[in-house]
């Protein structure tokens, strides 16, 4: 769990030299920088909200591994997270849950020709919420639509 209640990572990112699916931090990459903030904790584990500051690929799931906190459900950066879990019960829902507990809940744009703002939002899922709920957090999305700022 961390122990910040937020923090704003300046790593630059670049293509893994071994494993060109993957992305990691580097003095060799391109400028990369994310700011989080705790939300709540909940079982061996937090809430966090993150807020890109540049748009490089898999920056979010980067910059929290690096910082030694990955996503539960990533394969791809925090394989056997799952096992982190003392709870069998947990590890076997965490281990059957397929996908990454990061989620979009809203996105502001400018439109490419008008630059108009756009702003998309989106509910958490519910295989998401029933690790959350698992993991003993507060309801997400209405903290999102009730208390957080997210401009």
């Amino acid at each position: 769990i961390p122990d910040w209640d937020e923090i704003t990572v300046n790593a630059s990112i670049r293509r893994h030299p071994v494993h060109r699916k993957k992305m990691t931090v580097t003095d060799q990459g391109r400028r990369s920088e994310t700011r989080f903030a705790k939300i709540s904790t909940g079982l061996n584990s937090a809430f966090v909200a993150a807020w890109p500051r540049t748009g490089r690929t898999h920056q979010i799931r980067v910059h929290l591994l690096y910082s030694g906190f990955p996503i539960i459900g990533d394969r791809v950066y925090a394989p056997g997270y799952h096992k982190r879990f003392t709870n069998i019960a947990v590890q076997k829902k965490l281990a059957d849950f397929d996908g990454v507990c990061l989620h979009a809940y809203r996105l502001k744009i400018a439109h490419p020709r008008t630059k108009e703002r756009m702003v998309f939002t989106s509910d958490i899922p519910a295989d998401f919420k029933n690790i959350m709920q698992m993991l003993s957090f507060p309801d997400a999305d209405d903290y999102f639509r009730e208390t957080m700022d997210l401009s």
